[in-house]
């Protein structure tokens, strides 16, 4: 499916990102006009999943949703890496970096920097994620602006038309013309690849993180969920897999 001169010209990419605030009542003392924005935003979460959410009050929906929305949350740990290739195509390694930090705006300028080198030295270069497009770079892109950080021009999609931007979405990819994905998660299982949740699920990394403030295991995770994008496209593309 994907040859290996396209594969030497991918970085896997994946956000983990907590809720802005440790409670709604730290968000509101700091910020009390946003309160009618929260409390719009839950009517609207209540009627996209009124089982779930139906019966909660806004300062108990805050914990469990908050962290899916750049305006609400923040990010805590961007990882990235690319798989490595012995002369006779056969993948070797899977190099991984993570930029960590509670400080948001420093690990976004550390990516950030990272990020433009690679595009001006490689302008043909593909970020690949599981659903990129749709969460983790309008993610970064948001939280970026939020926190004052200037954006790669490469990352400005709004000005691109879709087959020219530099991404490429595994979501997409699973979909094979057709209508429907899968998640990361399931995709791994039934293909037989080594699942990214071994430790956490993404619903566990904002409890993870205030209550226990332990980045490297958030780190961990996130690099495992890269690694396993990695593996799909190799499986696709019949390609021996890392264990």
């Amino acid at each position: 499916m994907y040859e290996v001169s396209e594969l030497k010209q991918m970085v896997f990419i994946d956000i983990e990102t907590t809720t802005g605030k440790k409670t709604y009542n730290d968000v509101i003392s700091e910020n009390p006009a946003i309160e009618q924005y929260w409390d719009l935003k839950c009517k609207q979460l209540k009627a996209s999943e009124p089982i779930e959410l139906g019966n909660l009050e806004n300062n108990q929906i805050y914990p469990k949703m908050a962290g899916l929305y750049p305006e609400w949350g923040k990010i805590v740990c961007i990882s990235i890496g690319q798989i490595k290739f012995d002369d006779d195509g056969d993948p070797v390694s899977f190099n991984a970096k993570s930029y960590y930090n509670d400080n948001e705006q420093t690990l976004l300028e550390e990516f950030t920097e990272v990020s433009r080198k690679i595009m001006s030295k490689y302008p043909q270069m593909k970020w690949v994620g599981h659903n990129i497009k749709g969460f983790d770079l309008p993610y970064i892109i948001k939280r970026s602006l939020i926190n004052e950080v200037s954006v790669p021009k490469a990352f400005y999609l709004h000005k691109q038309k879709p087959w020219e931007n530099c991404l490429l979405d595994t979501q997409d990819v699973w979909k094979f013309g057709g209508w429907n994905s899968a998640k990361l998660g399931l995709i791994s299982e039934i293909l037989n690849i080594p699942s990214p949740k071994q430790d956490l699920e993404g619903s566990m990394v904002s409890q993870v993180y205030w209550e226990g403030g332990n980045l490297e295991r958030i780190k961990d995770y996130c690099e495992l969920d890269i690694k396993a994008t990695a593996n799909i496209l190799l499986k696709m593309s019949s390609i021996p897999i890392f264990e």
